[in-house]
């Protein structure tokens, strides 16, 4: 008989300290909820200001007129050459990152390199087929049917030049190859 008092005093206290805590908590609740509100609202907005920007392109950036101007910064620039410099080479080099996007690539053609692979299994040819990537240097240029598929519009590009190739390997007589994307497709 004690004990089954002591159990339902012990429950109780528990029951009671457990209500205290939540109480507790919900004072800071609506602070709390307010400040995942904040944050929500503050990644959306980011987010939205971050595919805009990612959705222009190159061209956009050699407009006259910017609509994001902002008055504040009407003043004349007072750069000395140096700076100008360093701040064009970091925008070329910020432009050659952000608008060559290697990843995109890999993505895309991801089920055609699948594809391939079943294809050769079902086959029974002893051919495997991965991505590479291949870079242009002067010691270790790109093969000519690969230039090719690259764009034009890079041939004044100052940095080294990195593509996505396929690399087929020929097990069955000891061959690699390297082929553009467009020829796996």
């Amino acid at each position: 008989m004690v004990s089954g008092y002591f159990n339902k005093s012990l429950n109780l206290r528990n029951g009671i300290r457990i209500f205290q805590q939540i109480a507790e908590s919900k004072k800071w609740y609506p602070t709390y909820e307010a400040r995942i509100d904040a944050l929500q609202k503050q990644v959306e907005e980011q987010s939205m200001t971050m595919s805009l920007y990612s959705s222009y392109t190159p061209d956009d950036f050699n407009t006259e007129e910017d609509i994001f101007v902002n008055p504040l910064f009407d003043a004349e620039c007072t750069w000395t050459e140096r700076e100008f410099a360093l701040a064009a080479w970091a925008f070329r080099k910020w432009k050659y990152h952000q608008f060559t996007s290697l990843r995109d690539d890999l993505w895309g053609n991801a089920i055609f390199l699948k594809e391939a692979n079943a294809i050769s299994v079902e086959l029974k040819k002893k051919v495997q087929f991965q991505f590479t990537l291949l870079t242009d240097t002067l010691y270790s240029p790109l093969p000519p049917d690969l230039v090719s598929s690259v764009e034009e519009e890079d041939e004044d590009r100052p940095l080294p030049r990195t593509i996505v190739a396929v690399e087929v390997l020929d097990t069955k007589n000891g061959a690699t190859h390297y082929w553009a994307l467009q020829k796996l497709r």
